[in-house]
């Protein structure tokens, strides 16, 4: 029923979801410990509204389900069907722009993905908490970011087999690419090699909205051949209540991400791995380069090199034609809409502190601003 879904248009991405018991009881147990009779709670990013029920069912006076999505119809269904809609009121918008008519004192929201910040939730939570109550709880609060060093026997048997197919045909040239694609794959615990120094702790409100860079420094437990980075979080729901999707961890509709290590590094027990990790969070698509040192020698990927063509055919099908990207030289719709509102149009950065200075109550900051300047100018068609 849901071994096959096309993202969050599809009812069978909500049902995998609820499917989910590890995720869905954890965020039960989060709310009925957060929320207290007489809260003003908001559901960012509904879906089907079982987060937002479980608030309304824990006692909240008043449960606001935000969602930009049709997912809202499935939802409203959900809350009648469940006696609900007296407490539970929804609003279809994003949730940017929510005027909420009474400031919520808690947010819960599971707009959490494999890599666990890649869903904007960093712009979104610090945008969103500009309209709560200043005592408001967030749920989730925080997230750890691991990195460990991997042997993934899998990973090493296929390029294996890719570099010497059959009757002397070799095919190096296609591995040369292929490595440079994340693996989506749960962690297996002995595959792990080794342990990182500490994990990356992100703080979901309060913080910078923008990761530009991560580092991380990991230790080898035992020797062997370290051909990926694996990476995994623990995400904190309530004081007590966390979810993980590592591999001490029960399985989750979550996978984790392993970033490739070609050639493989031979290593010995003790030594230090380096790890230099760029989030590229583009438009629409989460895409990363990584660099990787140890004993002197560097290993470094980039997703940008997966996809068949130059990387501009990859930045084409994020729907943008260059890694920085730039306005075109005659961007029609752009003009047209600057002229209908009487402006012009300039460099990106004076848009984005421009629209930053006129709409500050819907980005977190200018550089917030600034990321959904592009996705914008995508949709208008005019960048490249």
């Amino acid at each position: 029923m849901c071994a096959q879904t096309y993202g969050y248009f599809d009812i069978g991405e909500h049902a995998w979801m609820l499917l989910d018991r590890i995720r869905v009881d954890a965020f039960r147990q989060a709310i009925e410990a957060v929320v207290r009779p007489g809260d003003v709670v908001a559901d960012i990013g509904t879906g089907t509204g079982i987060l937002a029920a479980m608030a309304a069912r824990a006692g909240a006076r008043k449960v606001y389900a935000v969602d930009r999505a049709p997912i809202l119809d499935v939802a409203r269904a959900f809350f009648e069907e469940n006696g609900l809609l007296d407490t539970i009121e929804l609003i279809r918008e994003d949730a940017r722009r929510v005027d909420f008519p009474e400031p919520p004192n808690v947010v819960v929201s599971e707009m959490v993905g494999n890599f666990g910040i890649e869903e904007d939730m960093l712009g979104l939570f610090n945008t969103v908490a500009a309209r709560c109550t200043p005592d408001v709880t967030f749920i989730p609060s925080r997230l750890d970011l691991h990195f460990v060093p991997l042997f993934e026997p899998g990973l090493h048997e296929e390029l294996d087999r890719l570099s010497g197919l059959t009757d002397g045909l070799t095919m190096r040239s296609l591995v040369s690419r292929i490595v440079n694609r994340p693996v989506h794959h749960r962690i297996a615990r002995e595959e792990i090699l080794g342990h990182n120094a500490g994990p990356l702790p992100i703080r979901l409100v309060g913080a910078d909205t923008t990761i530009e860079e991560i580092r991380s420094t990991m230790v080898l437990d035992r020797p062997g051949k370290v051909n990926a980075i694996g990476t995994f979080y623990h995400l904190e729901l309530a004081p007590g209540i966390s979810l993980t999707t590592g591999p001490d961890g029960p399985p989750t509709h979550w996978t984790n991400i392993k970033f490739p290590v070609y050639p493989p590094l031979e290593l010995p027990a003790g030594a230090t791995i380096a790890l230099t990790l760029f989030p590229k969070f583009l438009p629409g698509a989460g895409v990363w380069s990584w660099e990787v040192e140890a004993g002197g020698e560097v290993r470094a990927g980039d997703s940008m090199a997966t996809l068949l063509g130059s990387p501009l055919d990859f930045l084409g099908v994020l729907r943008l034609k260059r890694a920085t990207p730039a306005l075109k030289p005659n961007p029609v719709h752009l003009e047209r809409l600057a002229a209908s509102l009487g402006g012009h149009v300039t460099d990106l950065p004076d848009m984005a502190a421009s629209m930053y200075e006129k709409l500050p109550s819907e980005f977190a900051d200018e550089r917030d601003a600034h990321r959904q300047l592009l996705t914008l100018l995508d949709l208008l068609n005019a960048l490249e």
